[in-house]
């Protein structure tokens, strides 16, 4: 016979235990209700986090309450006061909230967060004309405190938050000092505790730029008591940008002074454009690192580690907020390639050959878009390549920047074997066009490194350059500063021999002149020069030539009148060759005139009468008869034999031109085949005189 199985009864134990359970939070629940009811825990919340911000706190919207899994709290339309001085009423706005409330400090009176989820947020950050902003928050403060029952422990507030998550918001912001407005949708927001810290991951943008920030962060609540240094970990991240900082806030008074190590690396610009605004063309990547200190108004960069396009600079950096902002930055590098800066060029088109362009463009100088800042740049660097140039070496410059002025000085450097040295300074005043003071000097320059370096080192070999220049502008281009500029331009060369290669300026204007002064074919002159000087004494863009420009070899001297003009970029010049003492060349072998008129980049070389008269019309002199051999002779007696270089650079003629003899009138067979008028303005006459 079977043995009978005793029933089981856990089965009606655990029933039974649920049901009490139940029954348990059930009463709880309506004990809750009756302790706590919606008003009385939304007029608690209001109280205790108007409490712990010092900000109003309002639930308008219906409130509801759920014991599982923890308590829980429901409310609609939910805002939180913005500061005194804000210039909205509300700094948050909540479509939705879900809180998860402690229960152990609720029912001492106090509510401590758990954990919040927000829906259809709205929040307004602003800043004061100070800039302290007004998510800069702290427990309200009273006159006295507020009367309590006898026996009744003083009341803590503390807002701690564990979990906090957010959808939908809508995040905006106001600069207090310019009034420049961004706004931004959060896509999603997610904060977690980690023990002493909190994980943050949010997602947000603007536009179609999508940005996440993600990273470790000290307490909200250890933040707003602001009794101990707070620290974060952060990297934002988005397509083209990669920004950390790792550092910490100070405690102290506020604004709190910050302490971090940034790095940034930027491979695309448009990427910041719905944050800043307009970002002007980078050499791409941008890599920076350092350390950086916020406190109050001053911003300080230390350690600064700077790569534009793979060209490295370091130093410091520092700025303070005012009216105007001042900067100052002082950089320093080894090598930079200055062509990994500058703009690719665009191919060619098919087509007709594009026009020549002119030396001064029309582009606006655009002193009206620089900042409303004071400004220092300090440049250091070792070696410059710069295309077109030899490398330079041992640059160094200051910028100094202020409202409607730039001024560079000192600028120094050495190139082609020789040293440069000036300073440059622009200012505009109002609705005036800007002026421009240039002074420059340099001195040693390599022709061999300088034509090397633009390509055309078969054009001549040796010799040294010179350059002087002491320039006042006024304009709003650089053809109109060119049209408008006042002052003196010299360049003197020593020393060198002319070649069979191309010109650096697409025309080989000295050896046609050289060519144009014999009459004879089988007369050779030499292509060594001994000296050739350009001084152009400009006066609203035009330079009157009167024998500063001179050219001497070691056969004969050449000097030149009539005028160079920076306006329109032509000339008229008329040249008169003398030989020297001592040589086989009679001056029945040279032309008694050259004029080479026309654009600089391709004056034509005359000989016939309708040249000289258009060097003399060009200069607006009236005309008057005279004989061919009788301004020859003028010609003749007011050249100097010899000094025509120093003569130029020193503005007067030679003390020996008076009493050079005069030579022989040039027979009618030696005439140039387009032989001279009988008649020639009495202006021409007085050219060289």
């Amino acid at each position: 016979m079977p043995i009978p199985t005793p029933p089981r009864r856990w089965p009606k134990l655990l029933i039974g235990a649920l049901a009490v359970l139940a029954l348990l939070l059930a009463v709880a629940y309506a004990a809750l209700r009756l302790a706590f009811p919606p008003e009385r825990l939304a007029a608690l919340l209001s109280a205790q986090l108007s409490a712990a911000t010092g900000r109003s706190f309002a639930v308008s919207g219906p409130l509801s309450i759920h014991l599982l899994p923890q308590l829980g709290i429901a409310a609609a339309d939910v805002a939180l006061g913005n500061a005194p001085w804000g210039t909205r009423k509300d700094m948050l706005r909540v479509r939705q909230a879900r809180f998860n409330v402690a229960l152990l400090p609720l029912l001492r009176g106090r509510v401590e967060l758990a954990s919040a989820s927000l829906d259809g947020v709205d929040l307004w950050l602003e800043t004061d004309r100070h800039g302290v902003g007004n998510w800069v928050m702290g427990p309200a403060q009273r006159d006295t405190p507020p009367a309590r029952p006898q026996g009744e422990p003083p009341s803590t507030y503390s807002l701690q938050l564990d979990h906090l998550a957010l959808h939908d918001a809508q995040l905006s912001y106001r600069d207090g000092r310019s009034g420049d407005r961004r706004s931004l949708q959060v896509d999603s927001l997610r904060l977690d505790s980690e023990g002493r810290t909190q994980r943050l991951d949010a997602r947000f943008g603007s536009g179609t730029q999508r940005l996440q920030l993600a990273g470790q962060i000290g307490r909200l609540d250890a933040l707003a008591a602001n009794d101990a240094d707070w620290p974060f970990e952060l990297r934002l991240s988005g397509e083209g940008l990669d920004a950390s900082a790792k550092g910490q806030l100070r405690r102290g008074s506020l604004p709190r002074p910050l302490e971090a190590d940034v790095a940034l690396r930027l491979t695309r610009t448009e990427t910041l454009v719905p944050w800043v605004g307009p970002v002007p063309a980078l050499p791409l990547p941008v890599q920076a690192k350092g350390r950086l200190s916020l406190a109050g108004s001053a911003l300080r960069v230390d350690a600064l580690q700077l790569s534009l396009a793979q060209q490295a600079l370091s130093g410091k950096l520092a700025a303070w907020r005012g009216t105007p902002w001042k900067l100052d930055a002082q950089l320093s590098a080894g090598a930079i390639d200055l062509k990994r800066w500058l703009p690719p060029r665009g191919a060619s088109a098919p087509g007709p050959a594009a026009p020549q362009r002119q030396v001064f463009g029309s582009t606006p100088l655009g002193l009206d878009a620089l900042p409303a800042l004071q400004a220092t740049l300090g440049l250091r660097v070792e070696q410059m390549l710069v295309p077109g140039l030899p490398p330079l070496s041992t640059l160094n410059l200051q910028l100094k920047l202020q409202p409607g002025r730039v001024r560079v000085e000192p600028l120094s450097f050495g190139v082609a074997g020789g040293n440069f040295g000036g300073s440059l300074g622009l200012s505009q005043s109002g609705t005036a066009p800007p002026r421009v003071a240039l002074r420059a000097q340099a001195s040693k320059l390599s022709l061999d490194e300088l034509l090397r370096a633009a390509g055309s080192s078969d054009y001549a070999r040796g010799g040294q350059l010179q350059l002087r220049a002491d320039l006042d502008m006024a304009g709003n281009t650089p053809r109109a500063l060119a049209a408008g500029a006042n002052g003196e331009l010299t360049l003197t060369l020593h020393d060198a021999t002319l070649g069979q290669g191309v010109s650096p300026l697409g025309t080989d204007m000295l050896r046609r002149l050289l060519q144009a002064l014999t009459l004879r074919p089988d007369l050779e002159l030499s292509s060594h020069i001994d000296c050739a000087v350009i001084r152009l004494p400009l006066k609203n863009g035009v330079a009157a030539i009167d024998r500063s420009i001179a050219l001497e070899t070691d056969q004969l001297a050449v000097s030149a009148k009539g005028e160079v003009r920076l306006d329109d970029e032509t000339l008229a010049l008329a040249f008169a060759p003398t030989p020297k003492q001592g040589l086989k060349i009679s001056p029945l072998d040279l032309t008694q005139l050259v004029v080479l008129k026309g654009p600089w980049r391709d004056p034509k070389v005359q000989l016939d009468a309708q040249g000289l008269l258009g060097v003399a019309a060009s200069l607006g002199q009236a005309g008057a008869s005279g004989g061919v051999s009788a301004m020859a002779r003028q010609l003749l007696q007011a050249r100097p034999e010899s000094g025509a270089c120093r003569a130029a650079l020193s503005g007067r003629g030679s003390p020996a031109a008076a009493a050079t003899p005069t030579p022989p009138a040039r027979p009618a067979s030696s005439a140039s085949p387009a032989s001279l008028p009988q008649a020639l303005p009495e202006a021409l006459r007085r050219l060289f005189r």
